[in-house]
């Protein structure tokens, strides 16, 4: 089932983006991911820290989600729990430099795929040609680029959205909630400018670990570390 019907708002609140997915078999034209035993395992861990996955499982087999407010580096590790309490495999972009024996087949079974982030249109090449040669994919992009504060949106996932002809589903890290939730889909037909300005208004009250969307640092959910003082204030 979609979230989001074209035109109508996304989910502002982890409440009402649905019950809780725990409990809940992944449907079968999503990529898998472990088994009942390592899914189980992720929720005991998420749940005993305190997190919830909440919102609906895709009805697409293909599909992009962006990931924010990305402030902090456990948006990665809690994001990796995510997959496996789903059993849902998710594919992400990472520097090729990263890729060499053991290292590189250990990115791999994560699903990491190598790209030279120097090139932004190989990036972007690299990830339409990923959607053409599978069958089942999700690809995991944090649009902000970076977890320190920024001004502007990285377009990059609506290129690759709109090349690959995939949806794009919302998910959001709410540190003050414990909660990942899967917002909705965002419709793409009005241009980059109105999905980054509908973004903007939805993210616009979330809060990071750090800080909130982009550079909106009043949205904190955690106390920063002493190390991040600087970067932040």
């Amino acid at each position: 089932m979609k979230f989001l019907i074209e035109g109508e708002p996304l989910r502002t609140r982890s409440t009402d983006a649905g019950e809780t997915l725990f409990g809940q078999n992944p449907p079968p034209w999503l990529p898998p991911r472990g088994n009942w035993h390592t899914r189980r395992f992720a929720w005991w861990f998420l749940r005993i820290n305190g997190w919830d996955i909440r919102g609906l499982y895709p009805d697409s087999g293909k599909f992009i989600i962006i990931g924010a407010p990305h402030s902090s580096n456990y948006d990665w590790f809690w994001g990796m729990f995510v997959q496996w309490a789903l059993g849902v495999r998710f594919s992400f972009m990472i520097k090729s430099v990263f890729f060499f024996p053991p290292i590189g087949s250990f990115m791999r079974w994560l699903g990491g795929l190598p790209v030279d982030r120097r090139r932004a249109k190989g990036v972007i090449n690299k990830a339409v040609e990923c959607f053409s040669d599978e069958n089942k994919m999700i690809l995991l992009i944090t649009p902000e680029g970076r977890t320190k504060p920024v001004r502007t949106l990285k377009r990059g996932f609506y290129e690759i959205a709109k090349i690959a002809q995939v949806p794009v589903l919302v998910v959001s890290f709410r540190y003050d909630e414990r909660v990942i939730a899967l917002d909705g889909y965002i419709d793409l037909s009005d241009g980059f400018k109105a999905v980054a300005e509908r973004l903007k208004a939805h993210y616009g009250t979330i809060k990071g670990r750090h800080r909130g969307y982009l550079d909106n640092r009043d949205m904190w959910a955690v106390r920063p570390l002493k190390e991040d003082v600087k970067t932040y204030e």
